[in-house]
């Protein structure tokens, strides 16, 4: 094998930095794996795509994990960035904001 002609240091050095990479591989494998039922945190975004239509983008995501994914798209059939934001500021306080805080005047 290659790592006879190593010293004790150089391998014990190896070791530490697999480890430390295994840690950090731990800790995606964690992000890929988490399912829907354990993402509980709503998010939303605004995508443009190639033809310049915006859409919100729903999220789900997970904070101590941080794992996410996208878990709907709704069209806003509009090209102009003033109303794509309108609009997502809209749902953003009709469906997330009023969710999340449930307040006194949540139905």
């Amino acid at each position: 094998m290659e790592y006879e002609k190593y010293t004790k240091r150089e391998l014990a050095e190896l070791i530490r930095q697999m480890k430390e990479k295994l840690t950090e591989v731990k800790g995606v494998e964690k992000q890929l794996n988490a399912s829907n039922a354990e993402l509980t945190s709503p998010g939303v975004g605004l995508y443009k795509d190639t033809a310049g239509k915006f859409f919100i983008v729903e999220l789900k995501y997970d904070v101590e994990s941080k794992a996410g994914t996208v878990s709907g798209l709704i069209d806003l059939h509009s090209r102009d960035p003033s109303i794509a934001s309108f609009k997502l500021k809209e749902y953003v306080i009709e469906n997330v904001y009023r969710k999340t805080n449930k307040g006194k005047y949540d139905e």
